[in-house]
């Protein structure tokens, strides 16, 4: 009882879902009004009488205009929304200057598949420029259908796997302490040697362990084997979970009320960084400046 009426109060407030997806057209409209410049696709499937919704892709102008001025470097993830219609949410979050998450480019799907990833790649490339997307390197938690969405829309371009998802995986299956040092020695590693040696200690441990890490090309996953396109050696898709820990509660929300949160989040998250910045008298960024305060350190003791 309490939480049919916790419903009927939030549709009162809210919009009921149906509401909401008949007024998408609206939203999109009113984005971008408010926000000359940006990009909003939406894709429905039509029908004699009637129209039913299938994506939605947003790509605000400030968002746009800003990755331009970052490193070519771009995390994609994609996340279950907590709405009766079972949709997903991909994103593609890039890393500011300051050592921080910048969202680029969002969007609402049906589901994870090689088409909605193609879908949202062309658009993506089309707000960004095909040249820097060409020149970035992604990486991702190996969604569903997003290497042969790589090849579709940028053949050949650089990508990367998250570590710590590939670890998730990895300890189901061979959990240890040692066996978790070990992967992580062969995922850190900046010399192919020193790979080498690191895979050789974990051969000599597990075998099979051993072999389950081998079948996965290292230039996924092992700094060793990095390209130098983006000149950023991160192993995990840090960016893409701040994003997702952002906006987790307004995944649970009708579309539109959950797209003007996160747009609201975005807005804002620009304005205090405008005045961080407007207000900073540094040549070196603060999260940098303190990076190289502590290596600094490091390397005096």
């Amino acid at each position: 009882m309490a939480t049919r009426t916790k419903q009927i109060a939030l549709d009162e407030i809210q919009g009921t879902f149906r509401e909401q997806y008949m007024r998408i057209y609206d939203y999109g409209h009113e984005l971008l009004r408010a926000n000359p410049g940006s990009s909003i696709r939406i894709q429905v499937q039509k029908s004699t009488n009637y129209c039913i919704f299938q994506r939605i892709y947003v790509c605000l102008e400030a968002c746009k205009q800003s990755f331009q001025h970052c490193m070519s470097f771009i995390g994609l993830d994609g996340y279950f929304l907590k709405t009766p219609q079972g949709e997903q949410l991909l994103t593609a979050i890039g890393w500011d200057p300051n050592d921080q998450m910048l969202p680029i480019a969002y969007a609402v799907v049906e589901v994870e598949t090689n088409d909605s990833w193609t879908w949202f790649l062309n658009h993506l490339a089309s707000d960004i420029g095909a040249e820097k997307m060409e020149r970035s390197t992604f990486m991702s938690d190996q969604q569903k259908g997003l290497l042969p969405a790589y090849k579709d829309v940028i053949p050949g371009v650089d990508n990367r796997f998250c570590v710590r998802y590939l670890y998730s995986n990895f300890r189901k299956r061979f959990p240890g302490l040692q066996l978790k040092q070990l992967m992580w020695k062969c995922s850190k590693a900046t010399h192919w040697k020193d790979w080498e040696r690191y895979m050789a200690e974990l051969k000599a441990v597990n075998q099979e362990d051993f072999q389950y890490q081998n079948a996965i090309p290292p230039k996924y996953w092992s700094r060793s084997r990095f390209t130098y396109n983006s000149k950023v050696d991160t192993l995990v898709n840090n960016m893409s979970e701040s994003f997702n820990a952002a906006i987790v509660d307004a995944r649970e929300k009708p579309i539109v009320t959950m797209l003007e949160e996160i747009r609201v989040k975005l807005m804002t998250r620009w304005a205090e960084n405008k005045d961080l910045a407007q207000n900073y008298s540094g040549t070196i960024l603060p999260r940098i400046r303190i990076r190289l305060e502590r290596r600094s350190r490091s390397a005096r003791e």
